[in-house]
């Protein structure tokens, strides 16, 4: 995407979540800006997706735990979103890599056993140093085959 529609992208952001400052909380006008801002968020293509690698047999389980409880933040918490501090996105992906990826893992890989994971549990869980390259993992594949 040219860096222009990458501009006026973030400023179609920027000027959805000003509007739903402007409104008072429940105001069908706020209601609004929040559904476009969410909309445009979702359909940038500039979310990202933590810890990706991890957990891949539920990930997009968690992903989508996660964009929910960010949605809802989202919404219920513009009026914490500072312009000053940085974009819409920046303050999103923040958001989402730090605090609520964490609580998908503590919902879903909790559900999965018998109760919710803390958080320090969550960060006990086993991290990958660096991911492997698609040549090493090929290499992984070969040798085994190699010896027949």
């Amino acid at each position: 995407m040219p860096e222009r529609d990458r501009n006026r992208q973030d400023e179609k952001m920027q000027h959805y979540a000003e509007l739903a400052q402007g409104h008072p909380p429940q105001s069908r006008e706020r209601q609004l800006a929040l559904t476009k801002l969410v909309g445009a968020i979702a359909a940038s293509g500039k979310l990202s997706r933590p810890r990706k690698g991890e957990f891949i047999a539920v990930y997009e389980e968690i992903y989508a735990e996660a964009l929910s409880l960010l949605w809802l933040f989202v919404c219920e918490n513009i009026d914490r979103y500072d312009s000053g501090r940085g974009s819409v996105m920046t303050w999103v992906n923040y958001l989402l890599d730090k605090r609520f990826i964490i609580e998908g893992i503590k919902t879903v890989v909790g559900k999965k056993g018998d109760r919710p994971l803390s958080s320090s549990e969550v960060e006990l869980i086993p991290q990958p140093e660096t991911q492997p390259s698609p040549s090493q993992l090929l290499q992984q594949y070969i040798r085994p085959l190699a010896k027949f």
